[in-house]
């Protein structure tokens, strides 16, 4: 203990236990003077009051009151300034007095003052590391941050961590005030009282006594579920950060307080991975939504372990449930029970399934039910109706989808606008920030969306609405597909693939024009995203559906589009296809419309046909050098495709070359790549196999994994020219790729790469494999009835040559016979045999 303390016109001198006031003794009690000492000891700390009461009184039970008069004793002599009250914890001496503290006394206080802190350790927390850090530098420069987001999401267990990680910061330490079970705003200034021990007299204002009592603080006060009583809160808020106060407050809430004071915080789901195939469990874990699903499988059942087999299934609960941790923690307490596929499949009934919460566990908190319940009674009616009504939305939307889904009677337009704001600010709504913002509802938020749209009987009217508003969109789509880049109109129209599969569901049951309408306008984007297989299911779908009594744009666009979208399968399909949008486009009057059917009925020939040498003079006489160059991509590509199969080498290469050049000034990707994909096969054609082969690496090596079908047809290509080589090694290497991705395309380009799958069967001297695979090929350009085009007709012609030279006849007939009725995953396998030994 030091000889003295100095402070303004005070010294104490605690060995003489004397106080002198400007330079004379004052007569002080030995309690009061004891009760000096000991704040002097921890200047600018929290001392408690059962501290002071040890210090002062030992072991004698003295009343609270006690010490009460002698700290109003010892303001009288020194000022009432410097000695403050903390309510419900202690008192602490103002630093201010310029009284220096002995280290030992600071490390009592430390001690002492997380002691007193109460529990705020991060235990539990998961994947929030980041979150942490940025709401403590939020917490370091502002005195008022809100931590909003849905409800379960895990405000309240960040707000937690974050006042532990804080707590050595304040003085006069830190606290929690619960606000869950209040719903009228004058019940907080009684409910801070409780929590910080603070006597509230029976007459005054309750909130002003309280701010007064708070506000210079130097501490950090939690305000835990504002969200029911959200402008009490700002009210205190206001009151407590005017002036030079020294406390801080951190709100957690689903909406914002709305002061200009305030910084925001919102917090999102914990981090969950992407969904793939080769994921393993130790990679997994490095995620937030996982680490928190294993822990809590893990206490509930002691045999569980996360491994590489049953990584996939607990990924697929954590995207489902958005990383919500109270979903989480609720699908974890099924899984003993139920197991991890049949959580996993029947989260779609999530209300009814996740219904085991904690016993500790708030009762808004038991059931993800009962949570969704609490935040939907927050809401005005009209905000629920307008929450209710985004939930036939899938996949997110934008803000002018809404408006027009969006319809309450007596709101107009921009007052639906407003409701979606406010839905934002209730943290029901998420936004993604950009210049054209995107929104979307959490999947645990749209399943009771839906729910509560059907107790409405509203649901049938509001999924008409939404197919409207999408077939609005998509016909926009389809005049922009001819003139936008192709990476700017997917970046537009790829964020909607969910709501157009929603709608054309609806629209097949219930509309059958707005189902034709939709598939004809959106069967660019579909094959631009190389999702052919499932845009051809649409389209036939919507063709059985054609009558009559649809409009003939409509029924021409549709069987364009078949005719396109199958014009790279099967001929049988996009033949007649084409030929019935030629006639009503005839009928219409639509040259361009003329000129597109014209191109596919050409396309569909493969060969020099009599029929595709007219179609493509009809197109020539048709064509307008004004239409955007993504139309008269579709000239070039016959006009190469039908020089090449004629010999014709350096009008072809024109025609590809003239093709690039359309399709650079176009900005179409897929077609540049095509275009040099042509190119690749038509050196091919021409003999120059390692110039195929360099053409055919550099495409590969420009698409990367993207562009799917591009991809296949490449890789084809290059299996081709390299047989051409004799380099075997590499074409079994490439031999594999091409089918991992055909079998990502549901084998759609399968039948014209058989051929060289046969010839590289035939070299390896598996002549039974060669065969089959020959006579797959056959059956398939029959079935289809399609030609071969040049190199994969030169392929063929070598496998039969090899196998009569090298087999019995009959054999070779078995084979052939045998092959044409393979399925095509067993046709992939056959191919990739390993060679014959010996």
């Amino acid at each position: 203990m030091p000889d003295s303390y100095r402070f303004g016109s005070a010294e104490v001198r605690p060995a003489e236990r004397a106080l002198l006031i400007g330079g004379a003794p004052v007569a002080l009690g030995g309690r009061a003077f004891d009760l000096l000492v000991a704040l002097l000891e921890r200047p600018g700390k929290l001392v408690t009051k059962d501290e002071l009461l040890d210090a002062v009184w030992g072991r004698v039970i003295v009343e609270e009151g006690n010490l009460h008069v002698h700290i109003s004793t010892l303001r009288k002599l020194l000022g009432a300034g410097l000695i403050v009250t903390i309510p419900g914890r202690g008192y602490r001496l103002e630093r201010a007095a310029g009284v220096a503290a002995p280290p030992a006394a600071e490390a009592a206080n430390r001690a002492g003052a997380s002691a007193g802190a109460g529990d705020f350790s991060p235990t539990g927390l998961f994947g929030r590391d980041n979150d942490l850090a940025s709401l403590d530098s939020l917490l370091r420069d502002h005195r008022l941050v809100t931590i909003a987001g849905p409800g379960g999401i895990g405000k309240t267990r960040l707000a937690r961590a974050a006042m532990g990680a804080a707590r050595a910061r304040y003085p006069d330490g830190v606290a929690m005030v619960e606000l869950a079970a209040l719903s009228d705003p004058a019940l907080i200034p009684g409910a801070i009282a409780a929590a910080l021990q603070l006597p509230l007299g029976a007459a005054g204002d309750p909130l002003a006594t309280v701010i007064a009592a708070v506000r210079p603080l130097r501490m950090l006060l939690l305000l835990d579920n504002a969200e029911q009583v959200v402008d009490g809160v700002a009210r205190l808020a206001q009151g407590l950060l005017q002036g030079n106060g020294a406390v801080r407050l951190l709100v957690t809430s689903q909406a914002p307080l709305k002061l200009d004071e305030e910084r925001l915080y919102r917090l999102g789901g914990l981090e969950v991975p992407e969904p793939a195939e080769n994921l393993r469990a130790d990679e997994a874990l490095t995620y937030g939504a996982v680490a928190l699903f294993d822990e809590r499988v893990r206490a509930a059942d002691r045999h569980f372990r996360l491994t590489d087999a049953n990584v996939g299934a607990v990924v697929s609960i954590c995207r489902q449930l958005d990383g919500i941790a109270l979903a989480l923690e609720l699908a974890a307490a099924r899984c003993p029970l139920l197991g991890l596929q049949m959580v996993s499949q029947h989260l779609d009934e999530r209300f009814r399934l996740l219904r085991s919460g904690s016993r500790t566990a708030p009762s808004r908190q038991q059931t993800l039910q009962a949570a969704m319940d609490w935040s939907h009674a927050l809401l005005s009616p009209e905000q629920q109706c307008a929450f209710r009504q985004l939930g036939v939305f899938a996949g997110g939307f934008t803000l002018d989808l809404a408006r027009q889904v969006l319809h309450q009677p007596g709101i107009d337009e921009w007052g639906s606008v407003d409701l979606l704001a406010e839905l934002v600010e209730r943290s029901l709504v998420a936004v993604a920030e950009g210049d054209a913002p995107r929104y979307r509802l959490l999947e645990t938020g749209r399943a009771y969306a839906l729910e509560k749209l059907v107790q409405a009987g509203d649901l049938g009217a509001l999924r008409q609405r939404h197919a409207h508003a999408l077939r609005e969109l998509f016909e926009t789509a389809y005049d922009a597909c001819w003139v936008l880049p192709e990476a700017e109109f997917v970046a537009r129209y790829e964020p909607e693939l969910d709501n157009l599969r929603a709608a054309l569901d609806w629209a097949a049951q219930h509309e059958p024009q707005t189902a034709i309408a939709l598939a004809g306008a959106s069967a660019r984007l579909w094959r631009w995203l190389s999702l052919h297989p499932e845009a051809l299911r649409r389209c036939d779908a919507a063709r059985a559906l054609l009558d009559a009594a649809t409009p003939p744009a409509l029924a021409a666009r549709l069987w364009e589009a078949i005719a396109q979208l199958s014009g790279e399968i099967s001929s049988a399909e996009s033949r007649p296809a084409a030929k019935n949008a030629l006639s009503l486009y005839e009928q219409l009057g639509d040259a361009r419309g003329r000129y597109l059917a014209l191109g596919h009925i050409a396309f569909s020939y493969r060969a020099t046909a009599p029929e595709a040498e007219a179609a493509h003079a009809a197109m020539q006489a048709l064509e307008d050098p004004l239409w955007p160059p993504a139309v008269r991509l579709l000239g070039t590509k016959v006009a190469g495709g039908l020089a090449s199969d004629a010999g014709r080498i350096e009008q072809a290469r024109a025609a590809h070359e003239a093709r690039l050049a359309l399709a650079t000034a176009a900005g179409s990707e897929r077609e540049v790549n095509a275009a040099l994909g042509n190119l690749a096969d038509l050196a091919l054609i021409a003999g120059d196999a390692d110039s195929a082969v360099r053409l055919g690496r550099e495409l590969l090596a420009r698409l990367g994994r993207r562009h799917m079908t591009t991809r296949a047809i490449a890789l084809g290509n290059l299996l081709l020219a390299l047989l051409a080589q004799g380099a075997l090694v590499d074409a079994r290497r490439t031999l594999g790729e091409f089918v991992a991705v055909a079998r990502q395309l549901g084998f759609m380009f399968l039948m014209y790469t058989a051929d060289a799958m046969a010839l590289l069967a035939a070299r390896e001297r598996r002549w039974a494999a060669a065969g089959r695979l020959l006579g797959y090929a056959d059956a398939g350009y029959t079935g289809h009835g399609q030609p071969r085009e040049p190199n994969e007709a030169s392929a063929r012609d070598t496998t039969w040559a090899l196998l009569a030279g090298n087999c019995a006849g009959q054999d070779v007939e078995a084979w052939l016979a045998a092959g044409a009725v393979l399925q095509p995953a067993a046709v992939c396998l056959l191919a990739l045999e390993p060679p014959t030994t010996g």
